[in-house]
């Protein structure tokens, strides 16, 4: 844990305010702030010195009497948690623009199907329906590319694997890959590990 002190006078008023109303939210809260060091005396006196005051005290701070803890695992984790969040939005919305199954959508990103289809109608134009399928001499190059991906990228998801593969071809909808792909696991003698459907 890494501690910072605090002198930023609106930094204090805010906590100053915050320590008055857990005081005011009965003896639970008052129980919290006892447990957690802060001396009983300097609670009371806080819980009635009028608010001029308290903004006085917090502007005219010179000595830190506020240090902020900062706990790196913990924000390390909430950093990485938002990184991923933000991926998977950027990546949701690159298989609606480039015309996967809505149902598709549903299942990866694991979203209700309405969430789906409303996100789509927002991008206007017209609902994809059956997609025009890539040539058939070059469905093979597709379905070699995705063995390759996926024998290369053990721990890689579905979904990153697909973006991988429309990225390699991306003359062609998400849709129509994954009908050329459903069909090369139809009658590969190893099944694709993932569930594909």
């Amino acid at each position: 844990m890494t501690s910072l002190p605090v002198t930023q006078p609106v930094l204090l008023r805010l906590v100053l305010q915050h320590l008055v109303e857990r005081m005011d939210q009965g003896t639970d809260a008052m129980d919290e702030l006892l447990r957690s060091g802060i001396d009983p005396a300097l609670l009371d006196e806080l819980r009635y010195i009028p608010a001029r005051d308290l903004a006085r005290l917090a502007d005219n701070t010179r000595q830190p009497w506020l240090s902020l803890g900062i706990d790196c695992r913990v924000l390390r984790d909430a950093l990485a948690k938002e990184r991923a969040r933000r991926q998977d939005g950027e990546l949701e919305s690159y298989f609606l623009e480039h015309g996967a199954p809505l149902d598709l959508i549903a299942d990866l990103f694991k979203l209700p199907i309405e969430e789906v289809r409303w996100a789509r109608s927002q991008l206007g134009g017209a609902v994809p329906g059956r997609p025009k399928l890539p040539p058939a001499d070059q469905r093979p190059a597709i379905c070699s590319e995705w063995a390759r991906l996926e024998q290369a990228n053990p721990d890689m998801s579905l979904r990153e694997l697909l973006h991988q593969l429309h990225q390699r071809f991306s003359d062609h909808s998400i849709h129509a890959l994954w009908t050329v792909i459903n069909e090369f696991e139809a009658v590969r003698p190893t099944p694709f590990r993932r569930p594909v459907r």
